[in-house]
């Protein structure tokens, strides 16, 4: 598809719910925005007319940095954990 040029870890699709969410955000958004009703984490049908600019939106939004922070953390300590036990 050419509408995503760059490849996004965090951009996930439901097909059976036919949504978009962001998956950092989701695993790993803060407890107060899960608490809000937000479209990254709840899901949301693409308005493939504005798509771009709501996904660009999203990555700059401190939110998903600090998400996005938080999962990296986690696999980073999951490798450090899975070489101490094994």
């Amino acid at each position: 598809m050419k509408f995503f040029k760059i490849k996004r870890d965090w951009l996930a699709f439901s097909n059976i719910q036919g949504t978009i969410y962001c998956h950092s955000c989701w695993l790993f958004g803060h407890k107060a925005a899960r608490n809000m009703r937000c479209p990254w984490i709840d899901g949301f049908v693409p308005d493939v007319k504005h798509l771009k600019q709501q996904i660009r939106s999203h990555e700059e939004s401190e939110a998903h940095k600090e998400a996005a922070k938080a999962q990296a953390r986690y696999f980073k300590e999951s490798d450090f954990l899975m070489c101490v036990y094994f």
